[in-house]
Order: structure tokens, then C-alpha cells, then sequence
């Protein structure tokens, strides 16, 4: 079957998980002692949910084909994944040798009105409670964003940040001291249009997370990290 003939559904878009790609995560070519090269072979040895587990799945795909409502991406981008997608047999449309093609949702959900939760049919009560507000979001895409030409794109509700890590820091006196702070400051690198108008993030400039609300995305230049739109606190 010609996978890349085929027209996905008009909010998803068509992937490709190649052979390459799968086999670069568990190796790594080294130049040895005597000028060789050589393959390093790389293990993750990691309790479950652990970030670097997630090392051991694919990050990246290429862009097939998408949907006439998707706007964020078109063939030929690279499309940054989930790192679950990987692991995931039930977006799986076919193989081509060794080549994965996928179909993943390329657009977000969100709720077009608030839901309500009644305790009485008849009238509104204190006890009500509302589930769900208007534009919450109900499922998020697991494209996460793309590469296009050397350029950063997010998809909502991501944005891609530099990358950050908790660690040792060393005083002007040379004293070293753990950071055990909740917040980190970062500058945004990349921010769909659309969290660009709802909450006023803008590229190139710093911003306030927290530590917990933050993950890495591995790809072949190096490793960055990302956050939903909302967990971004101050910019």
C-alpha cells in the first residue's frame, strides 16, 4: 500500500516512524582511540516514570500527509511527538519494511461551553459544581510541535523552552549548593498562535515555571524541554 497517497481525516495528519530513527535511540557512533568509529550501545536504566525512561522511545516523525483543517504542519515537516506514541499499537496504520506509518489527532479539544454538574433538575443550587469551564482543554494533540526548515513550531497547548535542569550551583565564593527551588526561569522559544492570544506568551522572552510542570523533548540537535500554556506563570 502507497501509505503517502492516502488522505487522513480532516484534524489528523499521517507520520512516518522511520527504521533510522528507532534504531539512533539504542546506539551512538563514537570515534575510538585509533581514529575508528564504532557503536556505542546505550541502555536507559530507569524505574518507571522516571523522564529518562522516555529516552528509549522515538521523539520524531516525519509529516506524510494532513488533514484539510490542520494548519500547523504540512509534508515534509518534522514532527515532534509524544513519547508514548511510539509504544502506542493502536495509531499504528501500517508498515513499509521496517518504516512506521501513523495517524495521530494533529489539533487540540477544547470545551466550546462551561459543563455543569446539578444537583437538582429543577433550579440551580450552592451544591452545583461546574466540571468544566469554557475553552478548557479536553484532550491535547500528541504532536507536540514540529521542525520546518531549521525553525521551531509549537502546537497547542505546547510551548518549547529552553532547556533546564535541577541541579548543583556554585556561589561567587565558590560554595556549591543544591537548587531545591519550585520555579524556574526560562525564555520561550517557540509558541503556537493561539496560546500567543490567550494568554500573551511571546518567543525570545523569559518566563516563570515550575520544575514539576516541565519535560524534555529529545531531538536531534539536542534536548529542550516543554510546558503546556498554561503552567507558564509570569513573562
Amino acid at each position: 500500500m502507497d501509505y503517502r497517497s492516502l488522505k487522513p481525516m480532516p484534524t489528523k495528519a499521517i507520520l512516518k516512524i522511520s527504521e533510522k530513527d528507532r534504531a539512533d535511540i539504542f546506539t551512538k557512533t563514537i570515534i575510538k582511540d585509533d581514529g575508528t568509529t564504532g557503536k556505542l550501545y546505550i541502555t536507559v536504566d530507569e524505574e518507571k516514570g522516571f523522564d529518562r525512561k522516555a529516552e528509549i522511545f522515538v521523539q520524531i516523525a516525519e509529516v506524510i500527509s494532513v488533514g484539510r483543517k490542520v494548519r500547523n504542519f504540512q509534508p515534509g515537516d518534522t514532527a515532534i511527538i509524544d513519547c508514548l506514541v511510539d509504544n502506542d499499537e493502536n495509531c499504528i496504520i501500517g508498515w513499509e519494511g521496517k518504516d512506521k506509518y501513523i495517524a495521530l489527532d494533529a489539533i487540540s479539544t477544547y470545551t466550546y461551553s462551561e459543563l455543569w454538574a446539578y444537583s437538582d433538575r429543577m433550579q440551580r443550587r450552592p451544591q452545583d459544581v461546574r466540571v468544566f469551564k469554557k475553552d478548557a482543554l479536553l484532550k491535547p494533540s500528541q504532536i507536540l510541535g514540529a521542525v520546518r526548515d531549521g525553525q521551531l513550531i509549537a502546537n497547542d497547548p505546547y510551548v518549547f523552552i529552553q532547556h533546564r535542569t535541577e541541579g548543583k550551583k556554585v556561589t561567587e565564593s565558590s560554595i556549591i549548593y543544591k537548587d531545591t527551588s519550585k520555579y524556574t526561569e526560562t525564555e520561550v522559544l517557540a509558541v503556537s498562535q493561539y496560546s500567543k492570544e490567550k494568554y500573551g506568551i511571546e518567543e525570545n522572552k523569559h518566563c516563570f515555571v515550575k520544575f514539576a510542570d516541565i519535560f524534555d523533548v529529545k531531538l536531534d540537535a539536542g534536548v529542550i524541554c516543554a510546558c503546556n500554556d498554561e503552567d507558564i506563570l509570569l513573562q
